[in-house]
């Protein structure tokens, strides 16, 4: 005989397994959609603009503000009343910015007349929600990817333009193109690294 409560553990098990199987699939999905997308329809873009634009739009920042935006954080289930906080905050910052956080965005909190605001945390949780809704997405509709795109383009279009027609530069990028003379990552960068290291 199974105690109630071990089928019960098992049962989370499985289904935590299932939910970042989905959120792996629907991870790889929206990174093959979208760059399809901005192949197809932003030809006269250079490769390193589409991948700015890509990197813009498939990230945690943006997958998480559009799970705010609608609504997947009043289904989300946790057993961590600390993630709950944090998913809190971030669904109270969004609601009084009224706005789409991308990667480069100031996730801070203005508190009144203090100098500094709090920093928020973006939960991944949120990402990996709208990541696994693709996912199911795809699998429920036949591992169809046009399903998939109707609905994920309908909810991403306003980025997608917004992105188009002001284009971002990551941040990354914007570094090296600052200061290209001090930025090295060839061998002699990973040999005067592993020295530093004492390896």
């Amino acid at each position: 005989m199974v105690h109630l409560s071990v089928t019960i553990f098992e049962t989370s098990l499985r289904f935590i397994f299932e939910f970042y199987r989905l959120e792996f699939l629907g991870d790889a999905i929206l990174d093959y959609l979208i760059t399809c997308h901005l192949y197809n329809n932003h030809q006269q873009l250079s490769p390193g603009a589409l991948t700015d634009m890509r990197s813009a739009l498939v990230n945690n920042n943006i997958f998480a503000s559009l799970a705010v935006k609608f609504e997947y954080h009043k289904y989300f289930k946790a057993f961590s009343p600390e993630l709950f906080s944090i998913v809190d905050k971030f669904v109270e910052f969004l609601h009084k910015k009224q706005e789409i956080q991308g990667m480069d965005s100031q996730l801070t909190m203005d508190e009144g007349d203090k100098e500094e605001g709090e920093d928020i945390e973006v939960p991944k949780a949120l990402g990996d929600i709208f990541e696994s809704v693709a996912g199911a997405i795809y699998l429920d509709s036949g591992m169809s990817l046009k399903a998939v795109w109707d609905v994920y383009y309908t909810m991403m279009r306003p980025q997608i333009e917004m992105f188009a027609s002001e284009l971002p530069i990551s941040p990354v990028r914007e570094l090296l193109e600052m200061e290209p003379e001090t930025a090295k990552f060839g061998y002699d960068f990973i040999i005067q690294f592993d020295n530093q290291r004492g390896c």
